[in-house]
């Protein structure tokens, strides 16, 4: 019953990053998403943009942490997905850990799209972290 409950919490914890991370674009940086590149944007997107003072914690929030989300995202999605195989949901995350870490670096290259920053990896290792931590000390503690 808890690990069907778990479970839920894992894809719940998953679409919320996502959409947050999402939203980040939609609201605060006119929709610059990748997405849009091969699909038209949404009329009233156009429309939304709030702007915010510039700071370093503005910065933060606007471009470092959708990365962190979307990985947060995918991590909390494959435990869902792999919940009850640990083999194969490891598999999978370090495989995920590499595509995430592979897909920032090749921004280096000028017909890759994005920008790399360092401190996009930064805050992507942060996520990876808190996600790793939250699995160990509250899931795999109370489940295995």
């Amino acid at each position: 019953m808890m690990e069907k409950l778990v479970r839920k919490y894992y894809c719940f914890f998953s679409l919320i990053s996502l959409i947050i991370g999402i939203s980040i674009y939609i609201f605060f940086r006119g929709l610059n998403i990748l997405l849009f590149e091969w699909v038209s944007k949404p009329t009233i997107f156009g429309i939304i943009n709030i702007h915010l003072p510039s700071s370093i914690l503005t910065g933060i929030i606007l471009y470092n942490l959708p990365d962190m989300l979307w990985v947060l995202s995918g991590l909390f999605l494959l435990r869902f997905i792999w919940f009850n195989n640990r083999k194969w949901q490891n598999i999978y995350i370090y495989c995920f850990y590499g595509v995430a870490f592979i897909f920032e670096t090749m921004q280096l290259l000028n017909n890759f799209p994005g920008t790399f920053d360092i401190m996009d990896l930064f805050f992507m290792g942060i996520g990876a972290l808190f996600e790793n931590l939250l699995y160990k000390n509250f899931i795999k503690r109370r489940l295995v």
